[in-house]
């Protein structure tokens, strides 16, 4: 389906080009008809990262409870 489930690098790997060159290698190999899921909404980070790599968020996903009393 061309989905990445997660992607994540170290802390003390980041601003390395290290997910650059992972999301690079994806799209060389599978197209760019790529899409990843399950980010975190809170997480600055990734989605200025994923931005710059010229994604676009389509679709957000909501965590829905039920008060069991």
């Amino acid at each position: 389906n061309k989905r990445i489930h997660q992607i994540a690098i170290g802390p003390n790997f980041r601003r390395k080009k290290i997910g650059s060159a992972m999301i690079g290698e994806i799209i060389n190999t599978c197209g760019n008809s790529l899409s990843i899921i399950n980010v975190d909404e809170r997480s600055k980070s990734i989605h200025g990262f994923l931005k710059s790599l010229g994604f676009e968020n389509f679709l957000d996903q909501y965590e829905m409870q039920l008060q069991l009393t």
